[in-house]
């Protein structure tokens, strides 16, 4: 996606920033695939959609602002206070 604006020292509030992604999560172990999990990553990331969790692989659709810096991976917490980094 481009977006052509006028340059102002400043962004507008108006300005377009939320722009639509599918992201492809990996390094997940394969109890945590449930959509509990990805919203959960989903909204560390920006704003959560929906997911497709399938036997083969876990996408998720999300809204990402474009003015902030991207996130490109997340620490998962288990109940029992253990953790595993993802990169999605």
């Amino acid at each position: 996606m481009v977006i052509v604006q006028r340059w102002e020292p400043t962004t507008s509030i108006s300005f377009p920033s939320l722009i639509p992604f599918w992201i492809k999560v990996q390094g997940i172990p394969i109890h945590l695939w449930n959509e509990g999990t990805v919203r959960s990553i989903g909204e560390d990331i920006g704003v959560y959609e929906y997911a497709e969790i399938t036997p083969l692989s876990v996408k998720m659709r999300v809204q990402v602002n474009g003015l902030l810096p991207l996130i490109t991976s997340t620490v998962i917490e288990y109940p029992r206070r253990s953790g595993c980094y993802t990169e999605i």
